[in-house]
């Protein structure tokens, strides 16, 4: 059965993230690109345009950085953080999916 995108659920975006590894997000009306380091669940977020990623998801919110960071870069650890956990979440289903389809 293909899969459906629920508009009431979530936006355009956030259906774009949870189908592409990398792409774009805009976050206080600014483009930024995000990907994932090769091998790992780390999620990067980057001003788009830019060659080095500012913010990967492995900033913690107790970490000096983020508590001594301005709320720019605050509010870009939580989206960058909240991509890694969507891609994540797409993961956790597909492993769901294989098991309830062994299952059956």
């Amino acid at each position: 059965m293909p899969e459906t995108r629920d508009y009431g659920l979530w936006d355009e975006e956030m259906w774009e993230i949870w189908e592409n590894a990398s792409g774009s997000y805009t976050l206080g009306g600014k483009r930024f690109e995000y990907g994932t380091v090769a091998e790992t669940d780390t999620v990067w977020l980057r001003p788009e345009g830019k060659e080095t990623p500012v913010v990967d998801s492995n900033i913690r919110r107790n970490h000096s950085v983020y508590v001594n960071g301005t709320d720019e870069f605050k509010a870009m650890v939580e989206a960058v953080r909240m991509i890694c956990n969507i891609r994540n979440a797409k993961e956790a289903a597909k492993q769901i999916s294989v098991i309830a389809s062994a299952m059956t």
